[in-house]
């Protein structure tokens, strides 16, 4: 007898759960960014081959709401 898994796939169209998760996760970013920032003054990151101490609450790669 053969198992068969379940559909696990969303209704609505592809491509939109990831798009929201990836959103959810840009915001997830910023807040823990701010917390790290407003409790030792720094996020400490991994940027052209060497780390680094952040002080700015938007990552480099991530675009603005406000543009």
């Amino acid at each position: 007898m053969t198992k068969q898994r379940k559909n696990t796939t969303s209704k609505g169209p592809p491509g939109s759960d990831s798009a929201s998760a990836l959103e959810a996760l840009r915001r997830a970013a910023v807040i823990a960014r701010r917390r790290a920032i407003e409790t030792s003054g720094y996020v400490t990151v991994f940027r052209d081959g060497k780390i680094v101490r952040d002080t700015t609450v938007e990552p480099p790669d991530c675009p603005s709401e406000h543009s």
